[in-house]
């Protein structure tokens, strides 16, 4: 932006920034939640947990390498699974 850009002009420019990143990272699920949602799955199925640390650095680091468009998908597509095998079938990557 030009910095002798009327401070009005600066504002506009600053809340659409605000807007923006707000909408692009506002609707995901948090690693926490999927971390929630898998670990009761896991529970449910009576298999082996991997536990919540393990959880939590798996997805923190998928979060990461997805990118928050393919967050948003992976993220809601793990927490509204009903079962384990869904859960294996929202990775991209697979």
């Amino acid at each position: 932006m030009n910095r002798n850009a009327s401070p009005s002009l600066k504002l506009v420019f600053a809340a659409a920034l605000a807007f923006g990143s707000t909408f692009a990272t506002g609707c995901a699920p948090s690693p926490q939640e999927v971390c929630d949602h898998v670990l009761d799955l896991e529970k449910a199925a009576g298999g082996k947990s991997m536990g919540r640390p393990a959880c939590e650095m798996k997805v923190g680091f998928k979060k990461e390498t997805l990118g928050l468009v393919h967050w948003r998908s992976f993220a809601g597509c793990v927490t509204e699974a009903k079962s384990m095998d869904e859960v294996e079938k929202c990775d991209p990557k697979k």
